[in-house]
């Protein structure tokens, strides 16, 4: 188990894609009375001390109700790269004092920040990132990863690489499958019938608290 505390880590969250299978930009999409992007920030700063949202160039800033001088959004510096161009434009606004980065995406509509930590607690001094296993597959950007991996990522662009799991061909990643019962705690939501799913189960657990 991992000795990392709050102060080494920053977050980078991913909010710069087109939503074309959800037809409506995802980050400002509401469960709760408040946007799955809000949401995601309040989820990074119990993890993290700074919080960077890359978004895309050519579309409105979210809007968002959260101050915090720790909060600092950005655009993508090319548009429609995909991740990579948002993880490389993300990481240059981070100090390099910050040891560890988390990735996250602005989707995720039932993620917890005891997932988050339980990716941290993987991390060991012979790994450079913990990714999630997402529906059977690798989702690495639901991850924690060393600054130094990140800072990579200009690099393979240079090369017109553009999948983020090619980190892996260069530093040792480890994966976390969650159990079955947080399966649902790690999944995406890309159409707008999983929102639609996601906001009823918001609003139930809303009333069963209320």
């Amino acid at each position: 188990m991992s000795d990392i505390k709050r102060s080494e880590c920053a977050t980078i969250i991913l909010a710069g894609g087109n939503s074309t299978r959800m037809g409506t930009d995802k980050f400002n999409l509401i469960l709760n009375d408040m946007s799955v992007l809000e949401r995601t920030i309040h989820l990074a700063f119990k993890v993290s001390i700074q919080v960077v949202v890359m978004t895309h160039p050519e579309k409105d800033l979210p809007v968002i109700s959260i101050s915090n001088p720790s909060l600092h959004f950005f655009c993508d510096g090319i548009a429609n790269r995909g991740p990579m161009q948002g993880l490389a434009d993300g990481i240059s606004h981070i100090p390099d004092n910050f040891a560890f980065v988390f990735v996250m995406t602005c989707d995720l509509p039932f993620i917890e920040a005891t997932w988050m930590l339980r990716l941290q607690q993987e991390m060991n001094s012979s790994l450079d990132g913990c990714a999630t296993i997402t529906r059977g597959r690798v989702n690495p950007l639901l991850a924690i990863y060393r600054y130094r991996a990140l800072e990579y990522v200009p690099e393979l662009l240079k090369h017109n690489v553009f999948k983020p799991i090619r980190l892996f061909d260069h530093f040792n990643i480890a994966c976390l499958q969650p159990e079955s019962t947080d399966e649902e705690m790690v999944a995406d939501m890309n159409t707008m019938e999983s929102y639609l799913r996601a906001r009823q189960i918001h609003q139930k657990e809303c009333k069963k608290k209320g």
